[in-house]
């Protein structure tokens, strides 16, 4: 009997001790759960404390805005030859958007540009001048005062052929005409840079003759006496003419916005790239 007690008394003091260790392991699990979730709670309330001081701080807030391309505007000055869909102006505007598409350039005054905008401001029968001060004049025209609102950066000028084969025209009187309205650009446009193209003619012998021995030689002084450059496509064969041999055809008019397009690269520089 003694003995049973001893081993019941033995088993009861087990399953005490076994009680207190069990109670005792759930009290150290809910300790380490309650610090868990604690520490927790502290690093969410430190995260949403740095994110609220960080609101509240006074940074410079980045505009989402884009930052305005820099273009270049080319004007095209001229008669008929510079109107319409396939003028030379037309295929000019082609060509420098084929040329710089992929490219990033530098203009020398307005810094890294985006592209080139070209526009022609041609007005048919005009001529470059007169010495009775007609009507015709380019100088007198409206979109010659529309070419110099429109502020372009670069103006080519190819004016002269109906000053050379119409009859009463004053071919004598191009030059001229041509460097008062060169000076008539700068002053309203102070940051315009200008080049010519050598006009197009060849439907009479006193045209071409004219066109030789008056108009180009006068065009090429002015060019070195302003310093700018003179673009001559040698348009003297009728393949590049219409059938009045005034007119240019597509072939004509794609080699003058050809060399148009190589003197208007020349103007700019290619960017530096940031490794360089």
């Amino acid at each position: 009997m003694k003995a049973a007690k001893t081993s019941a008394a033995q088993k009861a003091g087990k399953t005490q001790t076994a009680r207190k260790n069990t109670a005792k392991e759930l009290r150290k699990s809910t300790a380490k759960e309650l610090q868990r979730k604690g520490g927790k709670a502290m690093k969410k309330k430190a995260k949403n404390k740095a994110v609220k001081k960080k609101a509240n701080s006074p940074m410079k807030v980045q505009s989402s805005k884009k930052t305005p391309e820099q273009v270049v505007k080319v004007a095209c000055l001229g008669d008929s030859n510079t109107t319409g869909k396939f003028s030379w102006a037309s295929f000019l505007k082609k060509n420098l958007a084929n040329k710089y598409k992929k490219l990033q350039i530098r203009h020398p005054k307005l810094g890294t540009c985006a592209r080139c905008e070209v526009q022609g401001f041609g007005y048919s029968g005009a001529k470059a001048g007169d010495k009775m001060q007609n009507k015709m004049q380019y100088c007198r025209q409206a979109i010659f005062r529309k070419a110099l609102v429109w502020q372009a950066h670069i103006y080519i000028i190819m004016l002269g052929t109906n000053d050379a084969h119409q009859s009463k025209g004053q071919p004598k009187h191009v030059e001229k005409a041509l460097e008062a309205l060169v000076a008539k650009i700068c002053r309203d446009v102070s940051h315009a840079m200008v080049f010519f193209v050598l006009p197009p003619g060849a439907n009479s012998k006193r045209c071409t003759q004219t066109m030789r021995n008056i108009v180009h030689p006068g065009v090429r002084r002015l060019g070195r006496k302003l310093k700018v450059a003179v673009v001559d496509a040698r348009l003297w064969l009728s393949c590049f003419y219409k059938p009045d041999l005034i007119h240019l055809n597509r072939a004509g008019a794609t080699k003058i916005a050809s060399l148009a397009a190589d003197v208007v690269s020349e103007m700019f520089q290619p960017a530096k790239s940031k490794q360089s």
